[in-house]
């Protein structure tokens, strides 16, 4: 849909049994729940909420040229990002490994 999907060719394993391709994972989850004898209601909730984020944060912003809901600026402060994502460069200060962080000398296993 508009070329918007992300990685849904994307080979994913379920306990290292079942191959399938991302975007067929929260079915998968669904199955599984059934599979187990539970009722799925929170990964039906999951889809329908995460299509109605996909329609409201990338196809109407497209369609309608403006956008409906935005990322609250506490989520941005606490979340802050290197660089632009354009330029390879998105990549969250807590992963960025070995940025002032003094992680000693390190010994070998069964030295």
């Amino acid at each position: 849909m508009f070329g918007l999907e992300k990685n849904p060719a994307m080979q994913m394993n379920l306990m290292g049994m079942f191959n399938f391709e991302s975007i067929y994972f929260p079915w998968v989850l669904i199955g599984f729940r059934l599979l187990m004898g539970g009722l799925p209601i929170a990964e039906v909730m999951g889809v329908l909420v995460g299509h109605i984020f996909y329609f409201l944060n990338d196809l109407y912003p497209l369609q309608s040229g403006r956008r409906i809901i935005y990322t609250p600026q506490f989520l941005k402060d606490l979340f802050p990002e290197v660089g632009n994502p354009g330029d390879g460069g998105n990549v969250p200060r807590a992963a960025n490994f070995g940025g002032g962080i003094n992680w000693g000398q390190g010994r070998r296993l069964g030295d």
